[in-house]
């Protein structure tokens, strides 16, 4: 079953939906959420697109924030999926590029709406490479890596693993 089988076509403007790719990540049983998050340049009918993906499962809406100060630009973002799945498709031409720049992490933030009218701005983490690098994997690999961490964690494992004053959540971010 694809996840995009639940959403009319008239609640889906202007967002191309791959919906197999997406129905690991929803299930959250994706293995490299970044190849699907974040911003990723493609090409749609010959012209160079920005796509830029999020999921927050407990948003209602999704706008990003282009930009700083008098040059701040907002665009909508479609919901894609009612998991909580968004996604803003910008032209590179409206924003002054060819489609083959890096984007920075701070070029754009992410503003979410939340069904009781809060508000939520952020960096998208998945703007940011991963941190891992190839010795990390190794020593994950040999099960070596966190020995550090497992000498200090016992002494937090009295601590919530969600918290309502802060909106954490391990749906949201594994890490939050």
């Amino acid at each position: 079953m694809t996840t995009s089988d639940h959403i009319p076509d008239e609640d889906l403007p202007k967002a191309h939906r791959i919906a197999d790719q997406f129905d690991a990540l929803i299930t959250a049983r994706e293995s490299d959420p970044f190849h699907l998050l974040g911003p990723h340049w493609i090409e749609r009918d010959g012209e160079k697109i920005l796509a830029i993906r999020s999921l927050r499962p407990d948003a209602r809406e999704l706008s990003l924030v282009w930009g700083r100060g008098a040059a701040e630009t907002t665009y909508a973002a479609a919901k894609i999926d009612p998991a909580g799945l968004f996604e803003a498709m910008l032209p590179a031409a409206a924003l002054k590029m060819s489609g083959d720049e890096a984007i920075a992490p701070i070029d754009y933030r992410l503003r979410f709406g939340f069904p009781d009218g809060a508000e939520y701005e952020s960096y998208d983490a998945y703007a940011f490479p991963p941190i891992l690098t190839e010795y990390d994997l190794y020593l994950s690999g040999e099960g070596t890596h966190y020995l550090n961490y497992k000498s200090w964690a016992h002494t937090s494992a009295n601590m919530p693993a969600s918290a309502g004053w802060n909106s954490r959540s391990g749906r949201r971010t594994p890490s939050a």
